[in-house]
């Protein structure tokens, strides 16, 4: 029999510790610049950019104090560690998905990817809430603005929603442009970093105070979770119990059926017994009174 009381201690734990931390989470294909876009937000090389993907564990970087960023291995190349990366973003206070424009317009792969992520969540409304979209290389595509607004009209007529925050960022310029040799705010404020990381940094109270809410209501579900798994096994061990006691009645019924079959044989076994009994006396008797009348007469 599982360990119930310890399924629910752990999804309590599980609970608890994403309620007291920020987790944002990026989401895309490969080659899109997730990895850059979050290396930009903490200034420093934590994510390695890679054009494979590896199969690796998820490892959330702290970016500040209980503010944690999470880089994800692309959508499209394996569906080896898909299940981490779900998860992670089921415990996602932010959604980030990443789409260069150096590669043109959304892909259907990467608006199925989209949906994909919103189907992980119980409520949509919750889901876009907690979304929001960052083009990248901006610096490498004219006319991206038509990129853009294709984009979002196919995630509006595919997904059912584009009310959610866009950004249009380039590292390549966040880069340059805080290179401490030669530092170029102009070009910093244009690559639209500090305005992703502005945005973010405005939610951290929201979420922590969202955080608590969504702890009673996720402990409130745990412990239904563990109800409803109990009330289902009881209710298969009271089935089975019943199976067992119809068992036990029919063998009983059996042998109560063959012990009445043997009292009645040896019932009449007996008597059949007295029956040859009474007649061997008889015969014994008359065979005494034929040697009494044959003495008689012998005399």
């Amino acid at each position: 029999m599982r360990d119930y009381i310890q399924d629910f201690v752990q999804m309590r734990d599980q609970i608890n510790e994403d309620s007291t931390s920020i987790r944002i989470v990026n989401a895309g294909i490969m080659n899109s610049g997730k990895s850059s876009l979050f290396n930009s937000l903490l200034d420093r090389y934590e994510f390695t950019v890679r054009d494979a993907r590896e199969t690796v564990a998820i490892k959330p970087i702290e970016w500040q104090p209980g503010v944690f960023l999470i880089d994800t291995p692309g959508l499209e190349a394996n569906k080896g560690d898909d299940a981490e990366a779900n998860r992670a973003y089921q415990r996602a206070n932010m959604i980030v998905f990443v789409h260069k424009l150096e590669a043109g317009e959304l892909h259907q792969s990467e608006i199925n990817a989209i949906n994909r992520l919103k189907s992980l969540f119980d409520d949509p409304k919750f889901f876009w809430r907690h979304f929001c979209m960052v083009f990248t290389a901006r610096e490498s595509r004219s006319g991206f603005e038509q990129i853009v607004q294709k984009s979002l009209s196919d995630v509006q007529k595919e997904c059912g929603y584009s009310d959610f925050k866009v950004f249009i960022v380039s590292n390549t310029d966040y880069a340059e442009g805080t290179d401490p040799d030669d530092p170029i705010p102009e070009l910093v404020e244009e690559s639209e970093i500090p305005a992703f990381r502005k945005f973010l940094q405005d939610n951290f109270e929201i979420w922590r105070k969202e955080s608590i809410i969504i702890k009673k209501i996720k402990i409130n579900q745990a412990r239904e979770s563990i109800l409803s798994q109990l009330r289902i096994e009881r209710d298969q061990i009271y089935r089975n119990i019943e199976r067992k006691k119809e068992q036990i009645q029919d063998q009983q019924s059996y042998f109560l059926g063959r012990l009445r079959d043997v009292f009645e044989s040896t019932d009449e076994a007996w008597r059949e017994y007295d029956r040859e009994d009474d007649e061997l006396i008889e015969i014994g008797n008359e065979l005494e009174e034929l040697k009494d009348k044959h003495s008689r007469e012998v005399f």
